[in-house]
């Protein structure tokens, strides 16, 4: 994959990376803070997010990639539960009942994801093809011509909350 990249994704994930420490930090001035906890949390599963990329984006073998699509996968959904609780803190409102629906929601998607052989992305081990460019660039491309119906299931789920 190209170099640049790599380059500027891993000075997203220093970037955002940062953001989770520092409203970590305000966050835990007394008073407390919500609002900035849960943005430092967001910010700390982006950070995981964009580094499962960075490794995703670097694998040599099959296995490499599956795992690091495992890590990615699971730190989405780990974003996508605590949106809810982040904008329910950001506009002081207390929808209690969309916020734990989602959460219930994203927990089971998580422990599946860590729970079968390949991940939610990957019914099976994929098969790697490497594609070269007339300019130099290496692409790793992936051949998985069936999705999980865990998968299919997750995705429909994610549109209709």
């Amino acid at each position: 994959m190209s170099g640049a990249l790599i380059l500027t994704l891993c000075a997203l994930a220093g970037v955002t990376g940062y953001a989770a420490l520092h409203r970590a930090v305000v966050g835990l001035q007394q008073p407390v803070n919500r609002t900035h906890l849960l943005f430092s949390c967001m910010s700390a599963a982006v950070t995981l997010y964009v580094i499962a990329k960075v490794i995703g984006y670097r694998a040599d073998s099959a296995g490499d990639l599956v795992s690091a699509r495992r890590l990615e996968v699971a730190a989405a959904i780990v974003i996508g539960g605590l949106m809810p609780w982040f904008v329910s803190a950001y506009l002081d409102t207390r929808r209690r009942f969309v916020e734990i629906a989602t959460t219930v929601f994203c927990a089971v998607f998580f422990l599946l994801t860590l729970a079968l052989p390949f991940g939610l992305v990957f019914s099976a081990m994929p098969s790697l093809t490497r594609i070269t460019f007339p300019w130099g660039e290496t692409l790793t491309d992936t051949r998985v011509h069936d999705r999980t119906t865990v998968f299919a299931i997750g995705l429909s789920g994610m549109f209709v909350s």
